[in-house]
């Protein structure tokens, strides 16, 4: 019986140090940004937002982006905005060349 008070009160010990935390507002603008691209594209969603890393701010009490995923998220946007671009310019030469014929 003493075991099962020491581990209940082990587990209070550790409960009572858990800090609340608040989510950044750059983590918010990401879970939008993840949510859009998938829509868009048609991925899944849950696989897009496992992929967001971040980090404790202990000065502001916050979870931020890590600066290698920020880096990381930029380019892969930049490479499907250019990927989207080439395709849309395809489509319309294709177009032209169909009326042309």
């Amino acid at each position: 019986m003493n075991i099962i008070k020491l581990i209940i009160h082990i587990r209070n010990i550790i409960m009572s140090k858990q800090e609340e935390t608040m989510l950044g507002d750059d983590v918010i603008s990401e879970i939008a940004k993840v949510v859009q691209i998938a829509i868009i594209t048609g991925t899944d969603v849950v696989d897009n937002l496992r992929l967001i890393r971040i980090q404790k701010n202990s000065a502001m009490n916050t979870m931020n982006l890590t600066s290698e995923y920020r880096e990381s998220s930029e380019a892969n946007i930049q490479k499907l905005m250019e990927e989207m671009e080439s395709s849309l310019n395809s489509q319309k030469t294709e177009t032209v060349e169909l009326f042309q014929d």
